[in-house]
């Protein structure tokens, strides 16, 4: 740097370029520190699954580097490769190993190549068979969107070929076909290539046959070992029901007709196929007759069902007039 001399003149003084030094270098002789925070001696991590390594560490100028590697006896280390999440947290994925006297090491590097290490020993590491620990609740209804997507999230990374294994039925249409996309090691997603039927139950087959990507057994019934199926069952919506109360009544034409009028069109309901209750809607983004065809038949539909329920309720159910101005 260039800098100015240190003179013990007064304040004021007005420097001029004979005052300035010669350059010179500054060297940086500060090590960077480094301390593992997380995870502790005597934590159990799971194969095939991911955990956070949290640091403390400061450095005067910069940190550049990070390399975390492990050793079940602490003179061969493997380099592992990371996440890196907000913070400094760091996530690394758990090998294939089952010991109790696993070791985590981490060493930085700052922006002149000093360095610093820190190592923490004594985690137990113990096989998972994977579960699935994360999916629509079956209490929720399946959207009878064009293209429904549902994301699934197991325990631990799976073995992608044996997710073929899954099948997706409905009541009405028997296999569903559906591709898989991974989002995550753990999530994927499934899209349904088929529309949907109003009232339908569709079900969710996962058979023992998973397998995580170290090869280890789909847990389906959650008994900590390998095997069993795991079976999920949804129901879709009901076309027109649209506060999903179970009732196709006046709320839900008061709702279609300040749609209707405001062009809101995640209210539309067709073009359709199929008889009612089981219409297939494949929406097409604009509202018109078969809209208000769709929600006639629906409507009749329940009435036909509940006459003892259309009977008592005044305005409930009763034949309607929708007058709707389709030129709006």
């Amino acid at each position: 740097s260039n800098l100015l001399k240190i003179l013990s003149e007064k304040p004021g003084r007005v420097f001029s370029r004979e005052d300035l030094s010669n350059y010179f270098l500054v060297t940086d002789n500060t090590p960077p520190t480094v301390d593992i925070i997380s995870p502790v001696q005597g934590d159990i991590l799971s194969i095939g699954s991911s955990f956070p390594v949290v640091l403390s560490e400061y450095d005067n100028v910069d940190i550049i580097s990070y390399d975390f590697e492990w050793s079940t006896d602490g003179s061969n280390w493997t380099s592992v490769d990371y996440e890196l999440n907000e913070g400094s947290s760091f996530y690394l994925p758990v090998p294939n190993v089952s010991t109790d006297s696993f070791h985590i090491r981490v060493v930085v590097s700052d922006q002149v190549g000093l360095m610093d290490s820190s190592v923490i020993n004594g985690i137990q590491i113990i096989p998972e068979y994977p579960t699935l620990v994360s999916y629509l609740d079956e209490s929720q209804l399946l959207s009878l969107e064009n293209n429904c997507v549902l994301n699934f999230e197991f325990s631990v990374a799976m073995d992608f070929s044996t997710l073929d294994d899954i099948s997706i039925t409905s009541d009405l249409f028997g296999d569903l076909p559906y591709t898989i996309t991974p989002v995550t090691s753990v999530i994927y997603e499934f899209a349904l290539s088929q529309c949907l039927a109003s009232m339908d139950t569709v079900t969710f087959n996962f058979p023992s046959s998973l397998s995580s990507s170290y090869g280890y057994g789909f847990d389906g019934n959650e008994s900590g070992g390998p095997g069993g199926n795991k079976v999920v069952t949804m129901n879709t919506q009901t076309l027109g029901d649209y506060d999903n109360s179970g009732v196709i009544d006046i709320d839900d034409l008061s709702a279609l007709t300040s749609a209707w009028y405001n062009n809101d069109l995640s209210y539309e309901l067709g073009p359709f196929t199929g008889s009612a209750p089981h219409l297939v809607p494949e929406f097409d983004g604009n509202f018109n007759i078969q809209d208000i065809v769709a929600f006639v038949y629906m409507w009749n539909w329940y009435g036909s069902q509940n006459v003892v329920a259309a009977m008592n309720v005044s305005g409930y159910n009763h034949d309607v007039d929708f007058i709707i101005d389709l030129w709006k």
